[in-house]
This record gives structure tokens, sequence and C-alpha cells, in this order.
């Protein structure tokens, strides 16, 4: 069967579904429900791809806090530990 392009869209599948048989129209109600799954998993996608941006972004300015603070802890520990120049001539 031909489709025109004429009719409305839903009409068309509506003259579709009505040639299916019922494996056939099992088919397609499979298919519809992987659709709906497929554009819920995408909303939920992009949602937790903001969401991790946004995390991203704050724990880099939180781990370079504590990188420049630790590293000034971890040098003045150095200095503290170092064995001091003696002459052991």
């Amino acid at each position: 069967m031909a489709i025109s392009g004429i009719e409305p869209i839903k009409d068309q599948v509506i003259q579709e579904l009505d040639e299916l048989d019922e494996t056939e129209l099992k088919q397609i109600a499979d298919y519809i429900a992987f659709l709906k799954f497929r554009i819920r998993h995408r909303a939920i996608s992009v949602t937790n791809e903001a969401e991790l941006a946004s995390l991203y972004v704050e724990f880099e300015n939180e781990d370079r806090e504590l990188a420049e603070n630790g590293m000034s802890d971890y040098y003045e520990g150095l200095c503290y530990n170092q064995p001091r120049n003696s002459n052991r001539d």
C-alpha cells in the first residue's frame, strides 16, 4: 500500500495497522515500548550529563584548593624533617 502525502500521518499509521495480523501488531507494540524507553533514557542521560558537569567543576575547584593547601603543608613537613647539615669530618 502506497502512503500518500495528503493524509495526516496518524491516519496513515492507522490504515497500516489495520492491515497487520496479531503477531505483527505485537511487534509494533514492542517497538513502541522500546521507543518510549529510549526517549526516557535520553532525557535521564542529558540530565545526568548536566549534573555531572556541574559536579565536575565543583570538585575540580575543591581538589585544587586541597592540593594547594596540601602542598604547602607537605613542604613545611619536609623542611621540618630535613636533616641539618653538619660537618662529620
